[in-house]
């Protein structure tokens, strides 16, 4: 008989931008302009095949469970990306083409765009770059990195067992 017991608590966000009346610190890099906040959102038009738009810099001890989490709206669907970082030296900031989760993002509507980078082996994150698609105007209501391991409705308790008379059997705690 082999036993499993799962845990769960409430969802922790981390760091976390609303843009209430500015940026809060998140600057374009390149092929994004109009670069502004209005009414809590931060908008702008991206106008290249490489837009970036860079988080202020914090200090985040990474594990493999967190979340980039935006809410956003595009004129258009494409690709967006993640990157994230555990520097800021080097050629692009920090930013290297290994370390970038692609998402596939719809147009014309809000939505919740989740982002799992599985960055644990970074062990601190400093900063993140958002890459909204190409040639698309961009809004963005917030953007925040999420711990689910322990989301709001979550089984706070889950065991497992195996018999191998019986095989699997689970039992909500």
């Amino acid at each position: 008989l082999v036993s499993l017991v799962c845990r769960a608590q409430e969802a922790t966000t981390l760091p976390s931008w609303g843009f209430d009346n500015d940026a809060e610190g998140w600057r374009a890099a390149r092929h994004l302009g109009d670069l502004k906040v209005r009414d809590g959102i931060l908008h702008g038009r991206t106008n290249g095949h490489d837009p970036q738009l860079i988080s202020p810099l914090f200090e985040l001890k990474a594990n493999a469970y967190q979340e980039v989490v935006a809410r956003v709206r595009f004129s258009q669907a494409g690709k967006a990306a993640v990157f994230y970082s555990n520097t800021t030296k080097g050629k692009y900031d920090g930013f290297s083409g290994k370390k970038i989760i692609e998402e596939y993002v719809r147009g014309e509507v809000w939505q919740v765009v989740r982002i799992r980078p599985f960055w644990q082996a970074e062990k601190t994150i400093v900063h993140i770059r958002f890459d909204p698609p190409p040639n698309a105007d961009m809004e963005l209501d917030w953007i925040r990195i999420e711990d689910p391991a322990t989301a709001a409705n979550a089984i706070t308790e889950t065991r497992f067992e195996i018999d191998p008379r019986k095989g699997w059997r689970q039992d909500a705690a």
